[in-house]
């Protein structure tokens, strides 16, 4: 374990607050216990000094917060933030928990009564200081359904008056494009690439619409942006390809053919060393990992860490699961 001291800067002074990051490795107990929402160990943990609301973790620096926020655990976001957890922190990539939270709610990708307990434990409502941080145009709101009146009509009415500012980016570079492929929107998505909205254009994390289909779970609207010409190896500024999303994020085994067909390169590493082998023995996604093994996945390329894909199944966090839905016998039978 590391430590690291902050200052944090308000106003152009600093803040009176002293904030000591602990800083574990990927594999530490907090780390899990958080993915999963484990209210009762995390605060065994806190009680006897092992963790702290301000524990990152060394390969992504990635809070726990931010965890709490993927698994949507409200209540476990909830303890964090009352014990200080800091929701504009950021990762690596640099996401915040905030962002992360938003990006659920605005992707749809929280059921109903998630989004609610997420919205009130941050308080993310469209006239917050953060909404208004992201500039969007008008062309985003339209497809982000901020009127509640549906996408399609408004979409194509838009359109057909002007067509001129399609690729326009909001304040962290998201197209339109890039949010209907975020939402799984098949419509708005097939919409804009007649209206050949760019298929490649990254954000300031350097996810093209692209990834964030393959992160959506819409196996229709990756196959319109790959059918539009986007780049299937392309890499965010971490080095995550959408294969890489789409096995860490799914367990969709024709979302991750369609990418292989497209010419998906099945070892491609990211900035840490993962291969999309690599995620899928760690997030337990059986079927995926049969898919690139059976394409010739290799199991033995090593991370920054020297784990690989192999070591991943038969020790990392979710190797019990692993173990009853075949994962570690189906790598371990290569």
């Amino acid at each position: 374990m590391a430590l690291v001291t902050c200052f944090r800067f308000v106003s152009g002074c600093v803040d009176g607050s002293l904030r000591v990051y602990r800083i574990v490795p990927d594999d530490e107990e907090i780390m899990y216990l958080a993915q999963i929402g484990d209210i009762a160990g995390v605060q065994r943990l806190f009680a006897c000094g092992h963790a702290s609301p301000f524990t990152v973790n060394s390969s992504w620096g990635v809070p726990l917060l931010n965890y709490a926020v993927q698994g949507k655990h409200s209540k476990l976001c909830r303890l964090l933030l009352d014990q200080g957890a800091d929701p504009y922190e950021v990762n690596k990539s640099g996401v915040s928990a905030l962002d992360r939270a938003w990006d659920m709610i605005l992707n749809k990708a929280a059921p109903t009564e998630d989004e609610y307990s997420l919205q009130s434990v941050f308080g993310l409502w469209h006239d917050s200081e953060w909404f208004e941080d992201q500039q969007f145009p008008r062309l985003h709101k339209i497809v982000l359904d901020l009127s509640g009146q549906g996408t399609s009509r408004q979409l194509r009415s838009y359109l057909e008056c002007s067509a001129a500012d399609i690729d326009i980016q909001d304040a962290k570079g998201r197209t339109t494009l890039a949010w209907a492929a975020a939402r799984g929107d098949e419509q708005a998505v097939r919409t804009l690439l007649n209206y050949r909205a760019n298929v490649n254009l990254p954000c300031t994390t350097g996810n093209t619409p692209l990834l964030r289909a393959a992160r959506s779970k819409s196996i229709a609207c990756t196959e319109l942006i790959l059918d539009a010409g986007a780049t299937v190896n392309w890499q965010s500024a971490q080095g995550f390809t959408a294969l890489h999303y789409a096995v860490y994020y799914q367990d969709d085994p024709d979302v991750v053919k369609l990418l292989v067909q497209s010419g998906a390169e099945l070892d491609l590493q990211d900035s840490y060393g993962w291969s999309p082998l690599a995620c899928a023995a760690e997030k337990d996604r059986p079927e995926s990992l049969a898919v690139l093994l059976a394409n010739g996945g290799d199991i033995e390329v090593p991370d920054k860490e020297n784990w690989t894909p192999l070591l991943r199944a038969r020790l990392g966090p979710q190797n019990a699961s692993s173990k009853e839905s075949g994962l570690l016998g189906g790598i371990c039978s290569r």
